[in-house]
């Protein structure tokens, strides 16, 4: 895992209002756990919707702890820079908590 670690509670709402139903899955960072809070840095620099919607396993990934992973890394092919990626949710094992 490294220093940067982002460790997030994935979960499942659903609800009635009214006459309209409401069905969404949560993330909650996990403070005390977490180094580096990189979902915050991504919704204030694209948005909540796009910033969610880079989470690339987000909606069949079940309740429970992940630690957010950086996948997919595009490169700009002039300068080298990291210019794209999407987030990857990866379920916190045993093996992660040690290497804190």
């Amino acid at each position: 895992m490294g220093e940067c670690t982002c460790i997030v509670k994935v979960g499942t709402e659903a609800y009635k209002r009214g006459g309209v139903y409401f069905y969404a899955r949560t993330i909650r960072v996990m403070k005390r756990l977490t180094s580096y809070d990189i979902l915050s840095d991504e919704v204030d620099a694209v948005g909540t919707l796009e910033g969610l919607e880079g989470i690339i396993n987000l909606q069949s990934a079940e309740d429970g702890l992940y630690v957010i992973s950086v996948c997919n890394l595009s490169y700009d092919w002039e300068s080298g820079l990291t210019d794209g990626y999407d987030l990857k949710l990866v379920p916190y094992t045993e093996e992660n908590k040690r290497e804190q």
